[in-house]
């Protein structure tokens, strides 16, 4: 099985997980998609979504000074773009699945670049299911293709 991160990111934070396969695969159940950290914007203002200046923005704004919120959202999108970029080396992952809507998931492609590692596939899913168990997000990616089925052991008895 390929190695593998997914990331979700929702309105109001980013979570990181890595699909591990079980140690002892005639005893407990895998692959599991196992959240490593979660990332929440300092400040969020609860009347909009972390992420509205993107979603609002059009592309014809793009020439003029940047708001407080757009800035403030950049820099959020850059410290998980960081995330990211360390949970790959360190589980020196093959594949990255990116799970967020079309607007956020073009703002953290600015700052990351596929070119940083070799050989990395990645997949994007435009869908907002940070709300999901850890479980829940498995048996969907699962339901897509995106990761294998969790096996579950079946003790006789």
């Amino acid at each position: 099985m390929d190695k593998c991160t997914v990331i979700v990111i929702s309105n109001d934070q980013a979570r990181f997980f890595i699909l591990e396969e079980s140690e002892w695969p005639e005893y407990e159940s895998g692959p599991n998609l196992v959240e490593q950290s979660m990332l929440v914007p300092c400040s969020v203002n609860k009347q909009s979504s972390l992420w509205s200046t993107i979603i609002k923005k059009s592309l014809s704004d793009e020439g003029t000074q940047a708001s407080a919120g757009y800035i403030f959202e950049k820099k959020f999108a850059q410290r998980i773009t960081g995330e990211i970029i360390s949970l790959i080396r360190v589980n020196q992952s093959s594949k990255l699945i990116l799970v967020a809507n079309p607007q956020i998931t073009v703002l953290i492609r600015r700052f990351f670049t596929p070119t940083m590692f070799e050989n990395l596939h990645i997949q994007e899913l435009h869908i907002d299911i940070g709300h999901l168990s850890s479980l829940q997000i498995h048996n969907y990616l699962a339901s897509k293709q995106l990761v294998p089925v969790c096996q579950k052991v079946v003790y006789p008895g």
